[in-house]
């Protein structure tokens, strides 16, 4: 099968290695999915990293120190503190200072902030199974696999692919 990325970015020469030609592919599909979803949430006032963290919340079911949901982001956003204020500002979760530790800040997710997350979950569901079901179940898991194995490499100590 032709890969098209070197098309699409108007690449000339081909790529230095096979390891940098899957680098920019990731980034790539990733951009692109990433549009898909973010499309997906304009209706609903938010982006994925909005629905990110409104689902870290949900799924504590308990106020979250800031710090622990910027470990628990698929995408980390370096700036936490930034983001928690503009979903209070929208009424969809609450923060309040920790009583033991008043230099800690926990983060509540609203009724309304389950509501939005509900909805955006479904919206961006819609818009992933509406464009990835294309690709075929097989495909997305043997990719889902193949994404799992690369993630797993750059943690080991040698750089050889971890044992499947």
């Amino acid at each position: 099968m032709s890969r098209r990325l070197r098309d699409e970015i108007a690449q000339q020469k081909p790529f230095a290695s096979i390891e940098e030609e899957v680098y920019l592919e990731l980034q790539r599909t990733a951009q692109v999915t990433n549009r898909w979803v973010l499309e997906a949430l304009k209706p609903h006032g938010i982006t994925p990293v909005h629905l990110n963290v409104l689902r870290i919340l949900r799924g504590a079911k308990e106020a979250l120190p800031a710090g622990a949901i910027h470990e628990r982001m698929v995408n980390r956003d370096p700036d936490v503190t930034r983001l928690v204020d503009r979903l209070v500002a929208a009424g969809l979760v609450e923060k309040e200072r920790d009583t033991a530790d008043r230099r800690v800040v926990r983060v509540s997710i609203t009724k309304q902030g389950l509501a939005v997350t509900k909805a955006a979950t479904a919206a961006a569901e819609r818009a992933l199974v509406e464009r990835l079901s294309r690709v075929g179940t097989k495909k997305l898991e043997q990719l889902a696999d193949a994404l799992d194995v690369v993630r797993r490499a750059g943690e080991s100590k040698n750089g050889k692919e971890p044992p499947s």
